[in-house]
């Protein structure tokens, strides 16, 4: 991993994405130069909620904010965070701009991140109802 704490970020490449993109990836670089633990900086921790309230803008618009971020290789999700709440928050990691070819040759490879997430997280809500009518006979109602 390269540190981002010493580089200027592409605003006016992501620019052309939209203004919700580029004020969104503006709070995650900000957030991410302050991270700069050895080799592995870069991460920021933000929720969609919370970047929402921070630019005063709709939780969907930030979630369609992050999805352009994520395809074209600006943002990686490094992980996952468990929250209070037990729900999962993602763990941003902003891709420094000498490597946005390479992340972006394995965008073209592997498909659309914000695709392969939609999917991940649709498997990770469907929930497994068989184990609870396990000891349950129909005769019981």
């Amino acid at each position: 991993m390269v540190l981002i704490d010493k580089v200027i970020p592409p605003l006016n490449e992501i620019a052309l994405l939209g203004s919700n993109p580029l004020r969104v990836y503006v709070v995650l670089f900000e957030a991410a130069q302050h991270d700069v633990r050895d080799n592995c900086g870069g991460t920021s921790r933000w929720t969609i909620k919370g970047i929402a309230n921070e630019l005063f803008i709709q939780r969907k618009t930030v979630a369609r904010a992050l999805d352009k971020l994520l395809d074209t290789g600006y943002l990686k999700i490094a992980g996952e965070q468990k929250n209070g709440d037990g729900c999962y928050s993602s763990i941003w990691r902003v891709t420094h701009p000498a490597m946005l070819n390479a992340v972006r040759y394995s965008i073209e490879l592997m498909g659309n991140p914000s695709e392969r997430l939609r999917r991940m997280r649709a498997k990770q809500q469907k929930i497994d109802t068989s184990k609870y009518y396990e000891g349950v006979d129909i005769t019981d109602f």
